[in-house]
C-alpha cells in the first residue's frame, strides 16, 4: 500500500492550478485518481505508473502552453499549439478510462470473494478486465501490433515526456503480480482442505494433487521474463489460479450454503481443475503438446460453468448464462446497474426452470434461451454505446435507444418468462431490483458529471 500513499501524497503536491483552465478536467481527473487509489488492494504498483505518466504528460502540455503564451506576433508557435491541442483530449480519454469499468469496485481487492461462486467469477472477469486496462494505457503493444490510447502516444510531445512514458513499466507489473501470487501462496498454505474432504475414488489425493501444480505453476510464472511477450501467458495463469481458488475458499467457509459446498466438493470439478493447472503449465514451458491460447480459454470456460453449477440437462443454458455473466463487468454507467438486473433475473429463471420439482416448465426453456441470446445482443450494444464517460448524458439519443431496448427486453420479454413459468407473484421483487439499478445509473452518471465539472 505505500505506493498509494505516495500517489495520493503527489496528487496533493502536484501544481495542479487553474492558470490554463483548458487542463481543468485533466486535473481533476488526476486529483480523483490520486484520491481514490488508497483503497486498491492489487495492481497499486501499476496503478501508480499511469498517475505518474499522466503527471509528467499534464505537465508536458502545460510547458507547451507556457511557450504558445511566449510567443509572438511575427513567430506565432503553431508547433507547441497543435501538439497541446492534440494531447488534451487524448489524456482526457485515457484517464476517463482508468477503472470506469465497474467503478462500483471501490477495494479492488487481491483475492475472489469467497461467499459466492458468481460474485467470484465476476471479480475475476473484472481482474481480467482491469489489466487489459492499464496494459494498454502502459504498453499499447500487445504483440507487434500497436494500439493507440496509450502513453506512447504522447512521445512527441516533449523530450522529458517522452523520457518519462518509456520508463520502465515491467517492474511495476511483475512487483503487483508478485504480491498477487503471494496473497494466494499464503491462502493454500493456510487453507484446511484436505483429500478426504472431496468426493472421489479410493486412493486419489486430488487437493494434495492440485497444490502441487498450483505452486508448481506460480513458480514458473515468477519465472518469466518481465517483457511484453509474456504478458498474456502471465495474466492467464494467474487467472487460472484464482478461479482455482473458489472451491478452497468457499468450501471450508460455513456461510456458504451447504449445497454448494457440497458440490464444490465433487470430483469433476477438481479434475478439471487438475487437467487446468498442467495443461497452463506446459503452455509456459512451450512444451510440444502444448495447446494454444484460445484452447485454454475454453478450458477455462468450461471449469467456470462447472463451478456455477451450470452442466445442464434439458435445454442447455450455460454457454449463455456465463456469457452474460462476463458481460456486466464490461458495462459502464448508465447501463451497468439495469444490466446487472437483468443478468439476476435471468439467471433466476435459469435456475428455477432446471430444478426437478419444476419439470412442468421446462419446455418453456427453449423461449427462455432466446431471451437470453436477445439479452446478450443488448447488453454488447449497452457495453459498445459508452465509450466516452465525459460525454455521455441522460438527455442523448444514444441513452434513448440503449434504454428503450432493454426497458422492452424486460417488461415484455423476461415478464413473459414469468408467466409461462406461472411464477407472476414473484415478479414485484425483480421489479424493484430492475427499478433500483436503473435509479442508481442515472444518480450515479449525474453524480459524476457533477463532480468533474461536466
Amino acid at each position: 500500500m505505500a505506493l498509494d500513499l505516495t500517489i495520493a501524497s503527489e496528487a496533493n503536491k502536484a501544481k495542479l492550478d487553474s492558470n490554463y483552465p483548458a487542463t481543468d478536467l485533466i486535473a481533476v481527473l488526476l486529483q480523483y485518481i490520486g484520491t481514490t487509489a488508497d483503497a486498491f488492494g492489487r495492481d497499486v504498483q501499476t496503478a501508480g505508473q499511469v498517475f505518474h505518466r499522466a503527471l509528467a504528460v499534464y505537465e508536458g502540455i502545460r510547458a507547451l502552453m507556457a511557450q504558445v503564451d511566449q510567443s509572438t506576433e511575427a513567430a506565432p508557435d503553431w508547433r507547441s499549439f497543435d501538439a497541446y491541442t492534440t494531447a488534451i483530449p487524448q489524456l482526457e480519454k485515457l484517464l476517463l478510462e482508468f477503472y470506469a469499468a465497474h467503478s462500483d469496485d471501490k477495494t479492488r481487492g487481491l483475492l475472489p470473494p469467497a461467499d459466492d461462486v458468481q460474485s467470484a467469477i465476476s471479480f475475476i472477469a473484472r481482474w481480467k478486465h482491469d489489466r487489459a486496462m492499464l496494459n494498454k494505457a502502459l504498453f499499447g503493444r500487445p504483440g507487434a501490433r500497436y494500439l493507440p490510447g496509450s502513453f506512447l502516444d504522447f512521445c512527441n510531445l516533449t523530450n522529458e515526456v517522452k523520457a518519462k512514458v518509456l520508463e520502465s513499466r515491467q517492474e511495476s507489473r511483475a512487483k503487483d503480480d508478485q504480491t498477487t501470487l503471494q496473497a494466494l501462496g499464503a491462502f493454500f498454505r493456510s487453507n484446511r482442505l484436505g483429500d478426504r474432504n472431496i468426493l472421489q475414488a479410493a486412493g486419489q489425493t486430488p487437493v494434495s494433487d492440485v497444490k502441487n501444480l498450483i505452486s508448481v505453476l506460480a513458480e514458473a510464472v515468477l519465472r518469466l521474463p518481465s517483457n511484453a511477450a509474456a504478458e498474456e501467458a502471465k495474466g492467464l495463469s494467474i487467472r487460472v489460479i484464482l478461479l482455482v481458488y473458489i472451491p478452497f475458499a468457499m468450501t471450508t467457509v460455513s456461510a456458504v450454503p451447504r449445497k454448494i459446498r457440497d458440490h464444490l466438493k465433487g470430483g469433476e470439478i477438481w479434475k478439471a481443475m487438475k487437467t487446468l493447472l498442467e495443461e497452463v503449465t506446459v503452455y509456459l514451458q512451450r512444451g510440444q503438446s502444448a495447446k494454444t491460447i484460445a484452447e485454454l480459454e475454453t478450458l477455462i470456460s468450461q471449469l467456470e460453468i462447472l463451478l456455477l453449477g451450470l452442466t445442464d440437462v434439458i435445454i442447455p443454458l450455460a454457454e449463455e448464462i456465463l456469457q452474460l455473466i462476463k458481460l456486466a463487468a464490461l458495462i459502464r454507467r448508465p447501463f451497468h446497474g439495469r444490466s446487472a438486473a437483468l443478468i439476476s433475473v435471468l439467471r433466476y429463471l435459469d435456475d428455477y426452470s432446471k430444478v426437478d420439482e419444476h419439470k412442468n416448465v421446462s419446455t418453456f426453456r427453449t423461449e427462455l434461451k432466446e431471451v437470453m441470446h436477445e439479452s446478450i445482443a443488448a447488453l454488447q450494444a449497452a457495453k459498445l454505446a459508452v465509450t466516452d464517460v465525459k460525454s455521455f448524458t441522460l438527455d442523448s439519443q444514444a441513452y434513448s435507444v440503449e434504454k428503450t431496448k432493454l426497458d422492452d427486453l424486460y417488461s415484455t420479454k423476461v415478464k413473459k418468462c414469468f408467466a409461462d413459468f406461472e411464477i407472476t407473484d414473484q415478479l414485484s421483487v425483480w421489479d424493484q431490483k430492475f427499478a433500483t439499478g436503473v435509479s442508481v445509473d442515472e444518480e450515479h452518471l449525474n453524480g459524476m458529471r457533477a463532480r468533474l465539472g461536466l
